[in-house]
């Protein structure tokens, strides 16, 4: 994997943890209006924990990955790579948008990036 796909994950990150906590909470909902009118369905009960452990472990998952991505952006020491990667990666802003807020074309935030991102190591 190269660094901009690996760096390009973090871009989807957020949204998969968004929806993760939406899923978590609609289940904690279901299963409180399940459990007030079903009582003692051990298994149901199971099911919902289940769902719920493996939801939470999801939003872990994205959570360290978007965290990684954050302290290795985070590491590069030109201040001219690092604001262009953080918000790219982090930000998830349009090349068009870096540029304007870089003062710089986008030919050359994206020459910027190619150099940053050939310089690190995964």
């Amino acid at each position: 994997m190269t660094a901009q796909e690996y760096f390009e994950q973090a871009l989807f990150a957020n949204l998969f943890i968004e929806t993760n906590e939406s899923i978590l909470a609609r289940s904690r909902e279901l299963r409180q209006s399940v459990f007030s009118t079903i009582e003692g369905d051990k298994s149901l009960i199971a099911a919902f924990r289940e769902m719920d452990r493996d939801t939470e472990a999801e939003i872990r998952l994205y959570t360290k990955l978007k965290n990684d991505v954050c302290g290795r952006i985070s590491a590069i020491k030109s201040d001219t790579e690092r604001p262009i990667l953080r918000k790219r990666y982090i930000e998830g802003k349009k090349w068009e948008t870096i540029a304007s807020e870089m003062r710089y074309t986008v030919r050359n935030c994206i020459r910027i990036h190619e150099k940053a991102l050939s310089r690190i190591t995964l």
